[in-house]
């Protein structure tokens, strides 16, 4: 199966003349403001306009890849959780302690994690190759913060902390060379009311910047679904009673920050792609035609290229397409999610071939189902989350008596490039 592919080279001057274009009808807020430790309220300061690099984007979660391998978050006991290193050359996972004697569950394990049962668990994430530890919440006495890790997981330096009546919001956070960008929700501590605010957290010292109040003009909800380039991107949610679209928007985080959230969209997509349009550098968006042809286009940002995509229901074996959208898990992987009247579909795309075929590699465990994910690549693989499983752990009661509990690991594999492609489950597991 051949189908439509082209590219065209867009007029770069127009395509920033475009984004960079600033209306008077613009979100935003009058001025920057930073918090202090001794104070709960915002003070206003002058914005910065130095330039710090590209911005990068990453989710916090259980499992994060650097250079150096895998690390991973799992638990192993009622009160305690352990940072894990996954050796990829051997497919080996081990507690990230040095000591062969040691037990691995106490706070003298440096893979040691101590957690409160009811709370959520301290996230793991990588930006720019560093690794970090990310506490959302207040958790008893400890308040939100985010920690560097090093490699071997002896240090641990708190490098930002919120007030306890703040939130991490949502699960993108960015970083460029000097500084952290988060959505979080704020809580007034003398009235109650709570505003969700883009925040600019310094990476030396841990200084809060309030770049946008999202909710102060708008009673739509926004958020931070990652970056390209030196520009972070947001999502606006529709307001009840709208036509139901998905809005995506710039913000240049230094400079004149009050004014740079362009009131045109950089994209509108509708529900179903609402996190999957956004990839390092590009951008993908999908629209279904009245007759059921989904057109699909691949922006390049970086080269001002884009690959413009058609495929009908015929072509991919399906009676229609309600809706479809397209992920870039890893370069050069295109994966296609349509849907009919019944269900999902996957395909991955062969640019050599310039053709779909079905995504049929399945996850395997005790609750998974569906098809693998990416969550990256190395040397000739790609990383999959491929299932998971269930693993006890000791729990006492109150009055000593010992018990079991059961928690559930996530199982991660290597597989061949080639093997992936040619959906063949020749998973090489990581254990």
């Amino acid at each position: 199966m051949l189908y439509h592919l082209r590219k065209k080279f867009l007029c770069l001057s127009l395509f920033f003349l475009i984004i960079s274009s600033l209306l008077s009808g613009c979100v935003s807020i009058e001025v920057a403001s930073t918090h202090t430790e001794s104070d709960d309220n915002l003070i206003k300061v002058p914005t910065d306009v130095t330039d710090y690099g590209p911005i990068t984007a990453a989710t916090y979660g259980t499992v994060a890849l650097t250079d150096h391998g895998l690390y991973l978050i799992e638990q192993h006991g009622s009160d305690f959780v352990s940072l894990m290193y996954g050796d990829l050359a051997t497919q080996r996972k081990v507690f990230l302690c040095a000591n062969p004697s040691c037990e691995h569950n106490t706070e003298a394990c440096t893979s040691y994690i101590p957690i409160q049962m009811g709370y959520a668990h301290p996230g793991i994430m990588s930006l720019n190759n560093e690794l970090y530890f990310v506490q959302a919440a207040q958790v008893e006495d400890t308040p939100p913060h985010i920690a560097v890790v090093s490699e071997d997981g002896l240090n641990h330096k708190q490098i930002v902390q919120l007030p306890s009546s703040w939130r991490i919001s949502s699960p993108y956070i960015c970083k460029d060379s000097s500084y952290f960008y988060f959505f979080a929700e704020i809580v007034d501590s003398e009235s109650g009311n709570s505003r969700t605010s883009l925040i600019q957290a310094s990476a030396d010292g841990g200084g809060l910047t309030e770049i946008f109040n999202f909710n102060a003009e708008d009673s739509a909800q926004y958020s931070l679904v990652g970056a390209v380039d030196r520009q972070l991107v947001v999502v606006r949610y529709p307001i009840i009673g709208e036509t139901e679209e998905y809005k995506y928007y710039r913000i240049t985080p230094h400079g004149n920050i009050s004014d740079e959230l362009s009131e045109t969209p950089l994209y509108v997509s509708n529900n179903h792609d609402v996190l999957a349009q956004l990839y390092p550098n590009g951008l993908l968006s999908t629209s279904v035609t009245k007759n059921g042809t989904a057109n699909l286009c691949i922006k390049d940002l970086t080269k001002d290229e884009e690959v413009l995509i058609a495929v009908t229901a015929f072509d991919l074996g399906l009676s229609e397409i309600n809706s479809a959208f397209m992920r870039i898990p890893a370069p050069d992987c295109y994966i296609l999610v349509a849907y009919d009247n019944q269900s999902m579909h996957e395909f991955l795309y062969d640019k050599t071939a310039e053709e779909f075929r079905p995504y049929t590699l399945e996850k395997h465990g005790d609750y998974a189902t569906g098809t693998p994910d990416i969550i990256g690549e190395w040397e000739d693989y790609f990383i999959l989350c491929t299932g998971d499983k269930n693993s006890k752990f000791d729990l006492y009661s109150t009055d000593g008596t010992l018990d079991t509990s059961d928690t559930i690991q996530i199982t991660y594999a290597l597989i061949p490039k080639n093997d992936f492609f040619s959906n063949n489950e020749n998973y090489m597991i990581i254990e």
